[in-house]
C-alpha cells in the first residue's frame, strides 16, 4: 500500500516548518523535509530529495514536505505528476498559506535577530520574488492558512 504525502507552501517566514512540525507530531510523522532541504534539487539522490521521499511513499510510509519552490504554480504540477506517476495511489494532501508579506518578512526578521536563522536578506529576497508568483488556490478542498504572526518573546525579568 503506498504512503501519504503532505505538502505544506507558502512564503518564507509563513509558518510552513511550523505547521509541518505540528502535523508531523499529530500524526507520528518521522519523514519530515523543510525547504532547507531543496528537496526539488535534481542532483539529490535518495534518500535525500524528491526522489527519496518517492522511495519512502513506495515503502508505504507518511511524508510532510515543506519547500519554498512549491510558490511556482509549475513546480507544484510537475512534483505532483511526478509523485503520481512513480506511486500508484498515493495520497497527496496540500496546505497552503496566503501570500501575506508583511507577517512573513517580520517572522524572517525575528528569525534572525533571535539567531534561529542566518540567511536573513536571503529570504527576504525570496519573499519579495516568490510573492510575485504564489497563487495559492481558490479551491475550497485546500486548506489556506493565513502566515502566522510574529511572536513576542515575554519580557523576563
Amino acid at each position: 500500500m503506498p504512503g501519504k504525502i503532505t505538502l505544506v507552501v507558502g512564503l518564507p517566514g509563513s509558518g510552513k516548518s511550523t505547521i509541518s512540525k505540528r502535523l508531523a507530531l499529530e500524526e507520528e510523522i518521522t519523514d519530515r523535509h523543510s525547504d532547507d532541504d531543496d528537496f526539488l534539487r535534481p542532483e539529490l539522490k535518495p534518500p535525500f530529495g524528491l526522489e527519496g521521499v518517492i522511495d519512502r511513499l513506495k515503502e508505504g510510509r507518511t511524508c510532510i514536505v515543506n519547500d519554498i519552490a512549491l510558490c511556482e504554480q509549475v513546480k507544484r504540477r510537475e512534483t505532483s505528476d511526478r509523485i503520481t506517476d512513480a506511486v500508484l495511489g498515493v495520497a497527496i494532501r496540500w496546505y497552503f498559506f496566503d501570500n501575506d508579506v508583511i507577517p512573513c518578512v517580520a517572522n524572517v526578521v525575528l528569525d534572525g535577530f533571535r539567531g534561529i536563522r542566518g540567511d536573513t536578506m536571503e529570504r527576504i529576497k525570496a519573499i519579495r520574488r516568490l510573492s510575485l508568483l504564489y497563487q495559492p488556490p481558490l479551491d475550497e478542498t485546500q486548506r489556506v492558512f493565513s502566515p502566522f504572526p510574529p511572536i513576542k518573546k515575554p519580557n523576563c525579568r
